[in-house]
């Protein structure tokens, strides 16, 4: 696979983690149910990206401001870790869930934008 390839399979699957964690707390529950996992998963799948951001970052393919913005979802996920509850009722109900959700879709937005990924933009 080609650099170029590479990065843009990057790029398409943090928008894609991002994608999730900015959906609604139905879609949310209908893939922890077909993925037979917990709530927490979602958050985990948002470590594996800042992970792998910051790799990026790191060796240029990612812009610090790009990776800043992550960040900004990883602090409103631990806001969500910290409260520590991974019901369907708090993924439905609570305002640690909705901040997340909205902090996922800006930065999804945002990094769809800086990367030209048109279909990618609410």
């Amino acid at each position: 696979m080609s650099e170029a390839a590479d990065l843009e399979k990057f790029r398409k699957w943090i928008l894609d983690v991002l994608e999730l964690l900015s959906a609604g707390p139905e879609k949310q529950m209908e893939f922890l149910h077909a993925a037979k996992v917990s709530s927490d998963e979602l958050l985990l799948e948002l470590d594996d990206a800042i992970f792998a951001a910051r790799g990026r970052m790191l060796d240029g393919s990612m812009k610090q401001d790009e990776y800043e913005n992550m960040l900004r979802v990883a602090s409103a996920a631990e806001i969500v870790n910290s409260h520590g509850d991974w019901s369907e009722a708090a993924l439905k109900h609570a305002s640690q869930w909705s901040l997340l959700r909205r902090q996922a879709a800006a930065t999804r937005n945002d990094l769809a934008t800086a990367w030209e990924l048109w279909d990618r933009i609410d």
